[in-house]
């Protein structure tokens, strides 16, 4: 079922026509007056069309002119480059907040480990020992490189080069 015309149907006549009053509009779309001139005040507000000042007194009553009003041109350019909020980061030394990239990934295959778990209690005590070794390793790893990225810190507040 048809609702009858949308104010976007209305913003492509405003383009396709340029230069109407609201009787052309309304015979382009084929709808009453009325509706016409209800699209052609909510464009004006919004910006979309223009009265040119001028008026025309054609088989109806006296008119209006309107015109549409284009968009104003763009950017010719993008700019590039890092981001302001990566170049904050970096400047802030906030690299930990970042998911880390790049790093080898252990992968685990469960099968063989399901196979361990249900063998021996030996053998489930030994993979248990070998992931919380894993854990422990991993967490020197950040622990050493916060406490870098600290030294740094304070290195460069007290006006030091990093590596003196």
């Amino acid at each position: 079922m048809h609702d009858g015309p949308t104010y976007a149907e209305a913003r492509m006549w405003f383009r396709w026509l340029q230069v109407f009053t609201p009787h052309d509009l309304a015979d382009a779309m084929a709808v009453h007056p009325d509706v016409a001139y209800r699209f052609v005040r909510a464009a004006e507000w919004h910006g979309i069309v223009e009265n040119t000042g001028d008026r025309v007194n054609g088989t109806g009553p006296e008119e209006d002119i309107y015109s549409y009003v284009p968009l104003p041109p763009g950017p010719t350019e993008h700019p590039t480059g890092p981001l302001p909020e990566l170049m904050a980061v970096r400047e802030m030394g906030g690299f930990l907040l970042f998911d880390q990239r790049g790093l080898p990934v252990r992968l685990v295959d469960n099968t063989e480990r399901r196979n361990m778990m249900q063998t021996t209690g030996g053998a489930r005590v030994r993979m248990k020992l070998r992931d919380a070794r894993y854990r422990a390793t991993e967490q020197a790893k950040v622990e050493r490189a916060e406490k870098d990225r600290q030294r740094r810190i304070r290195k460069q507040q007290e006006g030091k080069k990093p590596w003196e």
